[in-house]
């Protein structure tokens, strides 16, 4: 049982065991969303192991989750926080799980795992761009599909594991289907932890991601203005975003790609055992090698107002593009074991 807020949820789960291969955990998920507007949600789940011999096993589950908040991320820009908003009076966001992968065990120490996965999103909020400057809500859905891979090694010095994923992620708003902000292709990872003397160890984790999809704030709107009328509206890029007075452009058909992604991040511990107790200060270093990436990107808005042969405004909205990067940033710390 859990309460956050005025969210409560209720679940259950259990084991079945068919003699020494095959396992299987059903469960379900009850929960209540006490807004303005209250909700109720099944959450139906089910996960699958078969151990085929002692060296490979194989796995499959599926579930479906729900959410009462979602982030102000589609609005069309990269930030730094993201403003969390409630499906209060709305639906709630929807997501169906199917799982397939495998595991297999060349020895004792070594471990190679594989997953395919495919998530169905549905009731996905967005908040729409307002000529007013007030939020506006819209509802879509989406899809997420990939490959995950994981090599897992332990030694008796140098153990590590490697992470790599290849992935998609769409939505599809008032007919449109796009790549959202949350669309990354390729992600490696490589971490572990070597032993040194005097129970010291190093511990590591290098990252390289390729650049996640963006709706870029550099546009520019190209207006035909024939006898009066509008005949043409297309969006090129360029400096600027724009938009005529009274009217919206929703850049969802048009997106860009952040630059490629990657940090090494050390650490320096000491293990001391003292009685029951297990003390472990660290020194750590994030960006150790001072890789200037772009964490967000941030735009700054003025108005220029022109006219048409007729006399009436035209009102664009300039967007200046920033990236911003993190230095090397030093901390230290202990953790207690007991």
């Amino acid at each position: 049982y859990h309460r956050l807020l005025n969210n409560y949820s209720f679940y259950l789960e259990d084991i079945w065991s068919f003699g020494n291969r095959l396992l299987i955990k059903p469960g379900v998920r009850f929960e209540a969303f006490d807004r303005s507007t209250p909700k109720t949600a099944i959450s139906p789940r089910l996960a699958m192991r078969y151990e085929y011999n002692e060296q490979i096993a194989l796995k499959a589950a599926s579930g479906i989750y729900y959410q009462s908040l979602f982030s102000s991320r589609e609005k069309g820009y990269i930030g730094l926080l993201e403003i969390p908003f409630s499906t209060s009076g709305g639906k709630l966001q929807k997501s169906v799980h199917y799982i397939l992968g495998g595991e297999y065990y060349p020895n004792n120490r070594t471990r190679l795992s594989t997953e395919i996965y495919y998530k169905m999103l549905n009731h996905i909020s967005k908040n729409r761009r307002s000529t007013v400057n007030s939020p506006v809500f819209i509802l879509g859905k989406g899809h997420a599909y990939g490959i995950e891979l994981i090599w897992k090694k332990i030694g008796d010095r140098l153990s590590y594991e490697l992470d790599y994923s290849l992935s998609w992620t769409k939505r599809k708003f008032g007919g449109v289907e796009y790549f959202t902000p949350y669309d990354q292709r390729h992600t490696l990872s490589f971490l572990g932890s070597y032993k040194l003397p005097k129970n010291w160890s190093l511990d590591f984790r290098w990252t390289f991601n390729s650049g996640r999809a963006y709706r870029p704030a550099r546009f520019a709107t190209e207006q035909i203005y024939l006898n009066g009328y509008f005949v043409n509206d297309h969006v090129t890029p360029s400096d600027y975003v724009g938009y005529a007075e009274g009217t919206e452009i929703d850049h969802t058909n048009i997106y860009g790609r952040m630059p490629m992604y990657h940090r090494l991040d050390i650490s320096f511990v000491k293990t001391i055992v003292y009685r029951k107790w297990v003390i472990k200060p660290f020194i750590n270093l994030i960006n150790s090698y001072y890789r200037n990436n772009p964490l967000y990107y941030d735009t700054k808005e003025t108005v220029k107002t022109s006219y048409t042969p007729e006399g009436y405004p035209l009102y664009t909205s300039l967007a200046k593009r920033r990236s911003f990067g993190i230095p090397i940033v030093p901390s230290f710390g202990a953790h207690f074991e007991f």
